[in-house]
């Protein structure tokens, strides 16, 4: 895994030098929809795109991957 794909990630602050976050080993590339936490539904028009399996956002980052799986055809969260 490159760190390139660590972008915004609130651990991507350990990515530093020769020192590297401790998810970043076992990490794999997964398609999430990048989900605004003020965003309000629908989200039926989302791109998905590939981020690391670990990737969480945090601080100032007010972001969160959601499955596609996640959404009904509507853009509406699913009700499990």
């Amino acid at each position: 895994m490159d760190v390139k794909h660590c972008a915004g990630c609130y651990n991507n602050f350990y990515n530093q030098g020769d020192k590297c976050c401790w998810n970043l080993k076992s990490a794999k590339l997964v398609w999430r929809i990048p989900i605004g936490v003020d965003e309000r539904p629908p989200y039926k028009n989302k791109k998905a795109k590939r981020v690391p399996s670990c990737w969480r956002g945090g601080g100032s980052n007010r972001t969160i991957m959601i499955k596609k799986e996640a959404l009904t055809k509507d853009g509406y969260w699913k009700s499990f």
